[in-house]
């Protein structure tokens, strides 16, 4: 049997490189799609990942309110740049 395949054109090449690849992506998302379905299965680990999840949103509404809080008391993009400074530097050390 030959893997060999004679196109006729570049376009035609190019459409079935397209197709593998896509059928590639899919089969792909398919195991990852249940490897996550069995993680999440875990009680602990759904408990922990949903807590992290509620924290995460909690700190970018945060960031988010604070910086429109500021914009509105002061009306200086300037001094919000500085408080969105100050937020980040705990992160970088």
């Amino acid at each position: 049997m030959s893997t060999e395949h004679e196109f006729t054109s570049e376009e035609e090449f190019r459409g079935e490189a397209e197709e593998a690849l896509v059928d590639g992506d899919r089969a792909l998302d398919a195991q990852e799609i249940s490897a996550v379905r069995a993680v999440l299965r875990n009680r602990d680990f759904r408990t922990m990942w949903l807590s992290s999840l509620g924290s995460t949103i909690g700190t970018w509404m945060q960031n988010v309110i604070l910086a429109a809080f500021v914009y509105t008391v002061t009306k200086s993009a300037w001094l919000v740049s500085l408080v969105g400074f100050c937020n980040l530097v705990p992160q970088l050390l």
